[in-house]
């Protein structure tokens, strides 16, 4: 399987950081027409991403919505360009950073269990004498990974410049510790937003050492086995099937797969489908009953607002709709759901064109301008 080896430098952190920003500051190239009456009309789904489509702005689209009580699936373009293998409901893409939705609900899971609490340091679930990075007025805690506010940067500083791709998904405990111990914070915890990897992973350590098991495995114990989710999991190289979509950047094959010695896993590793998305984001939007209502209701409470975003526990809010996208390099996806009428939107691509399928994403859910 071939790894694209493009570093992540300066660019794709500043891509990276304003996907969610694309929901509240454009709309996209789409703009609504004018029916016989003069009234706007919006443009179908399925047309905007035909069009897309035909003009190779993703190779292959999976699309399911959920509104007034019913399920529509549709898909376009390919799984893979040389074979031309079709897309369905089951087919498999990474769904990058809305991992950190599911870490979120397993740490609030976590609480709900007595294992910590959001505002425990993190230094209490390191090895001893481990020592962390703070400034002399605070200590980071586990809510500051959380929502992104820890003054710990995206990525961490002792990953490869030359191959940094390839690097970031070997990236180590060792290297992991070394990095915290040597970092000296710019920013005091609490203070400003700043989206991190790094932080995201280390709620996944945090995990690890507290059940002492993978965080493949944790997911599967607490959110996707409990909610019948039987095609989401962690994006192995060694767990790839027949129905699994390649991912492509520029029309170049760029998978990416992972390393289960990987400890920054939880900032965007995990592979799921259309079908197993809309049984999570139904669950989170109250429409089925499951056992973990309860806590996924605690991740979508708002914390606090920086600049144009409303943060939330592994989410984004902002007005009725909560939502996360998610990106690697050959990859994008969004889930979102507006929490009043309940309509729900997943999409998942092979090509990571931001700001095309944001644009789709806006249209369909009537997000304001």
């Amino acid at each position: 399987m071939k790894i694209f080896k493009r570093p992540i430098g300066k660019k794709t952190k500043i891509l990276f950081f304003f996907i969610s920003i694309l929901f509240i500051v454009s709309c996209g190239n789409h703009k609504n027409k004018k029916n016989e009456t003069g009234q706007n009309q919006k443009d179908s789904i399925e047309n905007l991403v035909s069009e897309g489509i035909e003009n190779s702005k993703s190779v292959g689209l999976s699309v399911m919505i959920y509104e007034n009580g019913k399920d529509k699936y549709f898909s376009n373009g390919y799984a893979n360009l040389e074979t031309k293998k079709a897309i369905d409901e089951k087919t498999q893409f990474e769904i990058g950073s809305i991992t950190k939705t599911f870490v979120a609900l397993l740490i609030v899971i976590a609480e709900d269990e007595g294992k910590l609490l959001i505002d425990d340091p993190i230094e209490n679930f390191f090895p001893q004498n481990t020592k962390l990075p703070k400034t002399e007025n605070s200590r980071i805690t586990i809510k500051n990974l959380l929502v992104h506010n820890s003054g710990i940067p995206y990525k961490p500083s002792n990953i490869d410049s030359k191959n940094e791709a390839e690097h970031y998904l070997k990236y180590t405990e060792k290297e992991l510790l070394y990095y915290l111990e040597n970092l000296t914070l710019k920013i005091e915890p609490g203070k400003v937003y700043e989206y991190s990897l790094t932080g995201y992973g280390i709620l996944g350590y945090i995990l690890e050492k507290l059940y002492n098991k993978s965080l493949d495995d944790l997911i599967k114990e607490k959110i996707t086995i409990p909610l019948g989710m039987t095609r989401t999991f962690i994006n192995y190289c060694d767990k790839k099937d027949k129905n699994y979509a390649d991912g492509y950047l520029k029309g170049i094959l760029t998978n990416w797969c992972r390393n289960d010695y990987c400890v920054l896993n939880a900032s965007g590793a995990l592979c799921s489908t259309a079908e197993d998305l809309m049984i999570f984001m139904k669950a989170q939007a109250g429409i089925s009953e499951t056992p973990l209502n309860k806590a996924m209701l605690k991740t979508q409470e708002f914390q606090y607002k920086s600049d144009d975003y409303h943060i939330c526990l592994g989410w984004f809010k902002t007005n009725e709709f909560i939502y996360h996208p998610g990106a690697t390099n050959g990859f994008f996806a969004i889930a979102v759901f507006n929490n009043e009428t309940k309509k729900i939107l997943v999409m998942l691509s092979n090509t990571n064109n931001q700001k095309w399928i944001t644009g789709i994403a806006k249209n369909e859910m009537n997000f304001p301008e």
